[in-house]
């Protein structure tokens, strides 16, 4: 759970600098969704 929480900490910043990253929000969006 720890390595999710890790990530998001990294994905967000990046994501809100980079539209690009929207595609893989999509794919952050679907562990978050496996992980509930």
């Amino acid at each position: 759970m720890n390595h999710l929480f890790q990530t998001y900490g990294v994905y967000i910043p990046i994501r809100q600098t980079t539209s690009y990253h929207k595609i893989e929000n999509n794919i952050c969006t679907r562990f978050s969704q496996m992980w509930l």
